[in-house]
């Protein structure tokens, strides 16, 4: 008599509606929770980084706008819950469960409010740069606040995949909801490129052709890209795995990842405000013809051009916050 493989003998034995059935048609551990714990591990690398950011920052900007604060503060104690969330999911299902194997097929709170967790940290993130490129960008703000739409349908879809994840309970029961998972990553996609790109061209189109405001406005496009490349990458990723392999866990993995470089991006930006200082080193950061130039008078080009140029990159070094740069209703 021909012997069985485990598999076969659990198939033929075993109902296809029953949990033991269906675990012989989950994807294999690599791409399951094999993905959750490396994205969990290069997270956590991340999350460190987030620490030490978030340490410079209370030491560099004691006296910082309140605003600035409690986004830092938000994102650290999100990002805090996140990766606790991700080592106890990885702990429960890798080893305390591991003589149990269906346990693979249901959800516990750990795993299922990620998506919240994720969510609030975009919704943080992307909400810190809008508003920043809403003050210094009169001309694309419709352009923003599609982009703050945007990342509110990102988060509307997280709190819709929570509540159906702790719902359902079987995750194969999930697969009639993998359109929202695919539907959150474009959203987070589509706001990460209108907000980069706004930035981008506001500032680009502010060039005065003065060496020193140029540098300034390079260095701050510089940061732009850099920031909302990341992210975008990222975010881009997870969306080809969850539309390609929405059944896998290789999606979230990525998650993990994009979202600790959201709160890294916006840690990056406000502890570089030293760093973008005007290149003549003065502690008055004035940014008018007169304080750089000792002119009103801007060669090349007509004057109300260049003074919108400079009012622009006035508003985008306010933005930054430098300790010293105020607009003329205070502190932002």
């Amino acid at each position: 008599m021909p012997s069985l493989s485990l598999p076969d003998m659990l198939t033929a034995n075993s109902d296809a509606t029953t949990p033991l059935a269906q675990l012989l048609h989950l994807p294999t551990l690599d791409e399951t929770y094999g993905a959750l714990l490396l994205g969990s591990f290069v997270g956590l690398l991340l999350y460190g980084v987030v620490v030490h950011q978030a340490y410079r920052y209370i030491q560099m900007y004691k006296d910082d706008h309140l605003v600035n604060k409690l986004t830092v503060l938000s994102l650290i104690v999100i990002d805090t819950a996140h990766c606790i969330a991700c080592i106890h999911s990885c702990y429960v299902y890798l080893v305390s469960s591991y003589s149990d194997p269906l346990a693979l097929l249901y959800g516990i709170w750990s795993i299922q409010c990620q998506p919240l967790l994720a969510g609030l940290a975009v919704l943080v993130s992307q909400s810190f740069f809008a508003r920043r490129v809403y003050i210094i960008s009169e001309k694309y703000r419709f352009l923003v606040v599609i982009s703050l739409l945007l990342t509110f349908v990102t988060f509307g879809f997280s709190i819709a995949g929570t509540v159906v994840a702790f719902k359902l309970h079987i995750f194969t029961q999930y697969e009639h909801y993998y359109w929202m998972d695919s539907a959150a990553c474009a959203a987070a996609v589509a706001a990460d490129a209108l907000t980069t790109s706004v930035l981008t061209i506001t500032l680009r189109q502010s060039r005065t052709g003065y060496r020193h405001t140029d540098t300034l406005i390079d260095r701050l496009v510089l940061y732009t890209i850099n920031t909302g490349l990341l992210t975008g990458i990222a975010n881009c990723s997870a969306l080809v795995f969850a539309i390609a392999r929405p059944d896998t866990f290789i999606w979230i993995g990525i998650e993990i990842v994009a979202m600790r470089l959201y709160s890294n991006s916006v840690l990056a930006l406000l502890n570089s405000r030293r760093s973008l200082r005007a290149p003549a080193g003065s502690n008055n950061l004035e940014l008018s013809t007169r304080a750089l130039y000792g002119s009103d008078d801007l060669p090349g080009g007509s004057g109300s051009q260049k003074s919108a140029n400079l009012r622009t990159l006035e508003r985008a070094t306010t933005v930054l916050r430098l300790p010293e740069a105020t607009t003329s209703s205070g502190h932002l």
